[in-house]
């Protein structure tokens, strides 16, 4: 089963896109494409937007819109 995680967001509020923003040491976005993978979810499919970021372990989708 696939996993997708929608991360195009920018985060207005906050000031930096959510998906950048690091817990733990850990990117937001990393750790729910770890979480995805650890799931099970094969492939985690990963749609950014606002921000570019490298992704390990997922395949990348942007939306710019």
């Amino acid at each position: 089963m696939a996993g997708l995680l929608l991360a195009a967001g920018r985060g207005e509020r906050l000031g930096t896109p959510k998906a950048l923003v690091e817990y733990g040491g850990e990117r937001l976005l990393d750790r729910g494409v770890r979480l995805l993978a650890e799931g099970g979810c094969r492939p985690v499919v990963v749609v950014l937007g606002a921000a570019d970021a490298d992704v390990r372990g997922a395949v990348v989708v942007r939306n710019p819109g």
